[in-house]
Order: structure tokens, then sequence, then C-alpha cells
């Protein structure tokens, strides 16, 4: 399944990890980012399980 998921806050970000162990293809999509850290952290802990972060 292709799963598209708005928002990488903590609930995104739970999503994405759920559904990538599941299998699925997994987009993620943030159009206002959190602080620099933290940002960063939750995408390359995204892309490490195998979605895409744009």
């Amino acid at each position: 399944m292709r799963v598209l998921v708005v928002g990488l806050a903590v609930t995104g970000e739970a999503v994405a990890r759920h559904c990538t162990s599941a299998g699925d293809t997994v987009v993620v999509i943030e159009d206002r980012p959190g602080v620099a850290r933290e940002w960063e952290a939750r995408v390359a802990a995204a892309r490490a399980l195998g979605a895409t972060v744009l």
C-alpha cells in the first residue's frame, strides 16, 4: 500500500514507523518544520525506515 503522512511530529513519526514496518511505501510531507536539530533527527529517522521525506 502507498501511504502519505502529513506532518512529521510525534504522531506522523509513529505512523511512518508503523507503516514502513508493515511493508508499505511511505511518503512524508511537512509544511512547517520545527526546531532544526529536532526536525533533522525526525527526518533522519524516517529516512532510515525507508520513508521518502519531502
